[in-house]
């Protein structure tokens, strides 16, 4: 067995892991922190600590990846994942909490472009390979998201908080599977990180984004398609009651919704070219247009799924093709460049929807973000189809 697959194969379970430890809590997390005596309000508010701690952390974490050591960065950010359980067992007050998911942030930061890229970069001159990694990960998340939420829900009503000390264990095996079977084979010579290093390191990733015009076309796509994203897992189950399908379908819709991500990803992303894109974006369009009118629940639901399934396809191409023009050295920076570049669109596009729902429905909201989401997109493949062809 060669390095490479040695690795993928490490990486596949240590992604098991950490997926299946990160969400056996989220299936009952609200009335874990309600239990806790927290207000729905307080919930929101320790939550959005989060993503503050995202958008700060992404960029010096992606940095660090590519100038230290992206395999001890990932471990760093489990032993980081550690802390936060442990926060979240043994502290009743917001305080602690907020300070639990500040370094919950900071843990998923430190995880962005650690082992992954890797492996990205051992097979960037192999598409078919880059394609299947890219589609076991995530199938392999996703099926493990599933799983986990599952296993965490009916836990919970045994042993209450103590699921996340089996979180900690997994962790804990997960970091033991990675020093010992994990191997980088690209350390750095030193280790040694100043500011100035640091900071040399993002003007050059900067300037590698100014060098490569069409990496502009897919940041807007990453920040462009959270409209879709959010719509869709902030949004969804109100648009469903609202359609009258009631709450007790929800579990299987979560689990459905998860499904279609498998599906999306399986797909053979080599066949498919600017053309199809097109036809694709078209198709959820006209799917669109249906929700509205749409009167019975069985056909709703079907065409809600295959609307998300094509979302979740078109995303994972813009993502294989990213991922194959990166530089090696810079990708993980880079990569969490793109992460903060989305998340300020996530927390854009809750925003301006929390305003336009006080003005309309949630299914006409829904059909807006989607649309926006299409025009862009469509202008975004036109600009990157032009900028190939003059390159070429």
């Amino acid at each position: 067995m060669n390095l490479i697959d040695k690795n993928t194969k490490v990486y596949y379970i240590s992604t098991f892991l950490l997926f299946l430890a990160s969400t056996m809590p989220h299936s009952i997390l609200t009335v874990l922190f309600l239990k806790k005596g927290l207000l729905m309000s307080q919930i929101v508010l320790m939550q959005s600590f989060f993503n503050l701690s995202m958008i700060i952390f992404e960029i010096p974490s992606g940095v660090m990846s590519d100038l230290y050591s992206r395999k001890k960065v990932y471990i760093l950010s489990l032993l980081t994942l550690i802390i936060t359980f442990f926060l979240i067992i043994f502290s009743k007050s917001l305080f602690w909490l907020s300070v639990a998911y500040t370094i919950y942030g900071l843990a998923n930061a430190l995880e962005t472009g650690t082992l992954d890229v890797i492996l990205i970069n051992s097979l960037k001159n192999n598409e078919t390979g880059l394609q299947k990694f890219l589609k076991y990960q995530k199938q392999i998340s996703t099926f493990s998201s599933i799983l986990g939420s599952g296993i965490g829900f009916l836990l919970y009503f045994k042993i209450g908080v103590n699921i996340y000390f089996i979180s900690i264990t997994l962790i804990l095996i997960n970091i033991l599977l990675t020093v010992l079977f994990f191997s980088d084979e690209n350390k750095k010579a030193n280790e040694n990180i100043n500011f100035q290093i640091f900071k040399r390191h993002i003007a050059e990733c900067i300037s590698e984004l100014k060098e490569k015009r069409v990496m502009k076309y897919y940041f807007i796509f990453f920040g462009i398609i959270q409209i879709f994203i959010q719509s869709h897992f902030q949004l969804w189950q109100k648009l469903f009651l609202d359609k009258g399908i009631g709450e007790k379908n929800f579990f299987v819709m979560y689990v459905l919704f998860q499904i279609i991500v498998i599906i999306a990803y399986n797909t053979n992303i080599l066949l498919i070219n600017m053309k199809k894109l097109y036809l694709l974006l078209i198709s959820i369009f006209l799917m669109a247009i249906t929700v509205i009118i749409l009167k019975n629940n069985l056909i709703f639901t079907g065409i809600y799924l295959i609307l998300c399934t094509i979302f979740f396809i078109i995303n994972y191409y813009f993502e294989f093709n990213f991922n194959k023009i990166l530089s090696k050295e810079k990708i993980s920076a880079i990569t969490s460049m793109k992460s903060f570049f989305s998340r300020i669109f996530s927390f854009g596009t809750l925003f301006v929807s929390s305003l336009l729902l006080r003005k309309i429905s949630v299914v006409n909201l829904f059909v807006i973000n989607v649309t926006v989401v299409i025009f862009v997109v469509m202008y975004l493949i036109f600009r990157i189809n032009k900028s190939v062809r003059i390159k070429a």
